[in-house]
């Protein structure tokens, strides 16, 4: 009979540590801080080790004295102090049951402190040196980042990736074939908006304005769709481009008359609503913000291949394109067949967002994986 995680005896303790270094492209203390209100509402306690204070109620600052201020040396220096730290504080409350690492840089306390059979070691890595630096290598700092990031995926009990594409890195870079997926985009899920959209199809750009985000695919596409029999509304958010920046881009290009068929809306948010269709045109973004923020409106989503398509299931939740103006306008034309299926389409993404990628169910997920060792011992014990 299947188990899925132990009843634990007392309340389970978990130690998470996050450090802001220099250089990150995001921060690993405001996720761990996020982590762990999730975590401690799944009726967990939660220890946080940060270097920096922090508003979660049972944080503990850890300062590490190394003068030089390179990343490396300034991790390894906190999770010298940390390790102590750790030690000091389950002597008071009791042993941990899992070891939790935000990123590379806190990686080597949890090493440092996880007892094998007695509590489980966990690392989260939110990127890898490749996807900040696009080299492994080239330099002393990179190479001993590489070195530490290589430790804690052969050495930790559970290596999780926060995204599809970190995934793929960590299997490349240090064969941790075995990651797991734990979303580093996690959101929170409002109600439904009542709204709908029964005139023209609406096709709302998510992402950013420039190269990178598509914008200029977004604007071809809507050029071919310009061409249809049936009128469509092109919308962007005043968030992203600004009515003069767009009036501007067009003109630029030479097609300033596609303005008057494009709304510009307050923000993205406000564009999104059940009965629209969401465009991501971007050309390589790891982030899946953009189509988690279209599936939270209940809005059905277009992404490029070369984009963050990983979570999207074509004909489930939307669409996966080739990265040309005729292949997403093919794509749009494809769903706006009926407005039944934009909705059917759309419901199915929010439901998938509220099952996997809220933070309630990023820390349902990690109950599990905190557990796994007692579930282990349960089912071997009979």
């Amino acid at each position: 009979m299947a188990i899925n995680a132990a009843p634990p005896s007392e309340r389970d303790r978990i130690a998470l540590l996050a450090f802001e270094l220099p250089g990150e492209p995001r921060s690993p203390v405001n996720y761990a801080v996020r982590l762990a209100g999730a975590i401690e509402e799944r009726g967990l306690d939660v220890h946080l080790f940060c270097n920096k204070p922090t508003s979660f109620h049972r944080s503990h600052l850890v300062r590490g004295f190394e003068s030089d201020p390179a990343p490396v040396a300034q991790a390894r220096a906190l999770c010298s102090s940390a390790v102590a730290h750790i030690g000091r504080v389950g002597q008071e409350v009791g042993s941990f049951t899992a070891l939790h690492a935000i990123q590379w840089s806190s990686a080597p306390a949890v090493l440092g402190s996880a007892r094998p059979g007695q509590n489980r070691a966990v690392v989260t890595f939110l990127d890898t040196v490749f996807s900040r630096y696009g080299k492994m290598n080239g330099s002393l700092e990179n190479a001993q980042v590489r070195r530490l990031e290589q430790e804690a995926a052969d050495e930790c009990d559970t290596v999780l990736a926060g995204s599809e594409p970190v995934r793929q890195e960590l299997a490349w870079l240090y064969n941790a074939t075995k990651a797991k997926i734990i979303t580093a985009d996690a959101v929170e899920c409002p109600e439904p908006s009542r709204e709908t959209n029964n005139g023209a199809p609406r096709l709302v750009f998510i992402g950013s304005w420039d190269a990178a985000g598509g914008a200029d695919l977004f604007v071809d596409t809507a050029l071919n769709l310009a061409t249809d029999v049936s009128p469509w509304e092109f919308v962007v958010g005043g968030d992203v481009v600004s009515r003069a920046r767009l009036q501007a881009d067009l003109r630029r290009r030479g097609q300033i008359e596609l303005l008057a068929r494009f709304n510009v809306e307050e923000t993205t948010a406000a564009a999104l609503a059940p009965g629209a269709i969401a465009l991501v045109p971007a050309r390589g973004a790891a982030s899946s913000a953009p189509v988690f923020a279209a599936w939270r409106a209940g809005c059905p989503v277009i992404v490029t291949r070369a984009g963050p398509y990983y979570d999207v299931e074509d004909e489930v939740n939307g669409l996966r394109a080739f990265p040309f103006a005729q292949s997403l306008a093919d794509a749009a034309r494809a769903l706006a067949k009926g407005a039944e299926q934009i909705r059917l389409w759309g419901e199915a993404g929010r439901r998938k967002v509220e099952n996997q990628f809220t933070w309630p169910a990023v820390a349902a997920m990690l109950e599990l994986i905190y557990r796994e060792k007692t579930t282990v011992a349960l089912i071997s014990n009979g």
